[in-house]
């Protein structure tokens, strides 16, 4: 039925059509060329320049923080490649407070202007300081630079009071 409709009015214009005088038919297919050219520029062609503009601004942004990007990249490179280096006094203080920890309570440990380290112990078995001086050794990068042994007085033959002096290594 629709079919049928369609095809007596698409009849009807044709016929109205040829109804008209060439110069009115010859208006027409430019004004609907016009209309088309104008739909055209208005769905097609202006939305694709805005786009274009748009992604235009964007894509000059992303370029800055590309660039941006690649600037910190080259900077974390190159701090990865510096060793990290520790202020003197607290790395001092720290080797001092582990070889402290390492000698005990009955120890004192200093460091000295030169920044060498000076542990003076009291009443040590002579055995046992020689296994943490062998200790502080071999964990610190620490060489022996002066040592002082007595013997402790009043005590048995092998408990000592030691001085010992140790440079850095490093």
């Amino acid at each position: 039925m629709k079919t049928l409709i369609n095809n007596q009015v698409i009849a009807q214009l044709r016929e109205n059509w040829q109804l008209l005088p060439t110069a009115r038919q010859h208006v027409l297919l430019i004004a609907l060329a016009c209309l088309a050219l104008g739909l055209i520029w208005a769905l097609i062609y202006q939305p694709i320049q805005a786009s274009r503009a748009v992604n235009t601004a964007r894509i000059s942004a992303l370029q800055s923080s590309l660039s941006q990007i690649e600037r910190d990249s080259a900077e974390l490179k190159k701090l990865e490649t510096i060793a990290p280096v520790a202020d003197k006094n607290s790395k001092a203080n720290a080797d001092s407070a582990r070889l402290e920890a390492l000698y005990g309570p009955s120890s004192n440990v200093t460091v000295l202007a030169d920044g060498r380290f000076q542990i003076t112990t009291s009443n040590t078995q002579y055995a046992d300081w020689l296994t943490k001086t062998d200790d502080a050794l071999s964990r610190f990068n620490v060489a022996i630079s002066e040592v002082k042994l007595n013997r402790a007085l009043g005590n048995a033959e092998k408990v000592v009071n030691a001085t010992l002096t140790l440079k850095v290594t490093r």
